[in-house]
């Protein structure tokens, strides 16, 4: 998993392979939580490697972003395959809507902010 900071209080993490259980969940867990600081203000998940993620990775992401809303922060998607987003859409279509093609892009539209 590879986490990058830029300046501005964007974090983008990007996961890899297939997050449903053990350690590669487990640490996109940690990494998410541990973004969850009043100096980060965006986090974007780059999804672009990630193969398939089950409902509890899902809630996790959805409960991230509500943390990040309720201290006026935000989390944005980036880099979701067809599978990824019509998994996604169904429980969380807001997720969906607010995603960018790739990490760079969010970090480019993030900073304009």
């Amino acid at each position: 998993m590879k986490v990058t900071e830029f300046d501005g209080g964007i974090v983008v993490i990007a996961p890899q392979g297939i997050l449903v259980e053990g350690s590669a969940t487990d640490s996109f867990c940690y990494e998410l939580a541990a973004c969850n600081r009043p100096e980060i203000k965006h986090i974007v998940l780059d999804l672009t490697e990630v193969v398939h993620i089950n409902a509890a990775v899902k809630e996790i992401i959805a409960n991230a972003r509500r943390s990040c809303l309720q201290r006026g922060a935000t989390l944005t998607l980036a880099g979701l395959n067809k599978r990824l987003i019509a998994t996604m859409v169904v429980a969380h279509p807001d997720l969906v809507l607010n995603s960018h093609p790739n990490s760079e892009l969010a970090v480019q539209i993030l900073r304009a902010y």
